[in-house]
């Protein structure tokens, strides 16, 4: 039994029709005319997986293309051949299957980006060798230098107390201390804030030192604070996993690009976010059971979260709720120190 169908010859725009039939396990493809039939083994054939009212599109070896009704008997079986295709199949002419199939995959893209790519992510970013960390580092600065930070304008005297407070830290900590560097620096973009990188560069604004300058252990538990972070390598995490997470969008929604760039924009504000506020009570706790070493009360982590709230009043409200977006609340951050 034969079918009718249009061939595409590869690198050319003709077109021809041609006859089609399923033969010891080749296909035969004969052209209207005088032209000799050819064969091709079905196993060199690539059969597009079915469309609904689309016909089926055969690619030959040499890259020429055949239509042929998707219900002929050509098309059928060549779909019976190939387990993904029938599969895909079945799922497109079965509306229970593919209401199944629509429950599930929230499901899964859920447990996918809030378990798998998140323990994914730690073990990758154990992997990732501390001299790209470093090189991170130096390119971020490179980047944030004269645009969002300045050369600090404290005096030298009190810079020079801060770095003792460092140094002291470091110390009492095992750690590789090469690894890390302090900078102080002003901005006005980040206000009174202290940022890690992977690195292990801890940069502190002078507005966060300034705020501190009564209380030191306050600033060291904030150091600390910061240090978890690099210890803990969350940036890395978080770095790995926002890539492992566009990947996989990428690979349940292919080039749909604006429902994907929509869907993907929404999905990783809204996980990173999470993510973020659990990394930092992470942070919180690293920094508190380590107060002690440095022979300072943990209540002075408590001391700097209280500080920090009481510096960002109602006429730093846009900065509190930057600030609230990735980071848990004071309140709460402020009770686990005092327990």
């Amino acid at each position: 039994m034969t079918d009718s169908g249009i061939m595409y010859f590869a690198g050319s725009n003709q077109t021809c029709k041609v006859t089609l039939a399923l033969v010891n396990g080749r296909l035969k493809i004969e052209p209207e005319g005088e032209t000799p039939a050819r064969f091709e083994s079905i196993q060199d054939l690539d059969v597009e997986p079915p469309v609904p009212s689309l016909p089926c599109e055969i690619t030959l070896q040499d890259g020429s293309k055949i239509e042929v009704a998707r219900d002929s008997l050509t098309a059928m079986s060549l779909y019976r051949k190939d387990t993904g295709n029938r599969l895909l199949a079945w799922l497109e002419s079965n509306k229970w299957a593919c209401l199944i199939a629509t429950i599930l995959l929230p499901i899964s893209f859920y447990w996918l980006t809030n378990s798998v790519i998140p323990t994914a992510a730690m073990g990758v970013a154990e992997m990732i060798p501390s001299s790209v960390s470093r090189n991170i580092d130096e390119q971020v600065m490179d980047i944030f230098e004269g645009e969002i930070i300045e050369p600090s304008q404290l005096d030298s005297e009190h810079q020079l107390k801060i770095q003792d407070g460092w140094n002291r830290v470091l110390t009492s900590l095992p750690v590789d201390k090469q690894q890390f560097e302090l900078l102080i620096k002003k901005s006005e973009f980040y206000g009174a804030n202290a940022f890690a990188l992977p690195g292990g560069t801890v940069v502190v604004t002078d507005d966060l030192a300034n705020l501190f300058k009564e209380h030191p252990d306050a600033l060291n538990a904030i150091l600390l604070h910061e240090i978890g972070h690099v210890v803990e390598r969350h940036s890395l995490r978080m770095m790995t996993e926002s890539v492992g997470t566009s990947l996989m969008i990428t690979y349940f929604f292919g080039d749909l690009e604006g429902m994907a760039e929509l869907f993907s924009g929404t999905a990783l504000t809204l996980m990173q976010n999470k993510y973020s506020r659990d990394l930092e009570r992470e942070a919180d706790q690293f920094a508190i059971d380590h107060l002690r070493t440095i022979g300072a009360d943990p209540e002075a982590f408590a001391t700097a979260m209280k500080t920090l709230q009481e510096s960002m009043g109602d006429e730093n409200i846009e900065s509190l709720f930057k600030y609230l977006s990735t980071h848990p609340e004071f309140e709460e951050r402020i009770k686990h120190a005092s327990q």
